[in-house]
């Protein structure tokens, strides 16, 4: 990953969406099927980032959902 990173956190917006996709990958989709929504959403105090993507088990397109606070705090956060 970038310079922007350490082994626990990730800095910059760029390589979080990376970070995304590396991790749909990781549970089993397509890395080239992927297509992410444009940002995370914060659903009940969890930053989650939801896409879809061929799942390269059954071939079949479907949802899925990152969370994302574990790497990444928003701006202007404590």
């Amino acid at each position: 990953m970038a310079a922007c990173t350490t082994k626990d956190k990730i800095w910059n917006a760029s390589d979080l969406e990376v970070w995304v996709k590396d991790q749909a990958v990781a549970q089993g989709y397509r890395e080239e099927s992927i297509q992410l929504e444009e940002w995370y959403r914060d659903e009940d105090g969890q930053l989650v980032w939801h896409g879809e993507g061929v799942e390269a088990s059954s071939g079949k397109k479907s949802p899925f959902s990152i969370r994302v606070d574990k790497v990444w705090t928003p701006s202007g956060s404590d």
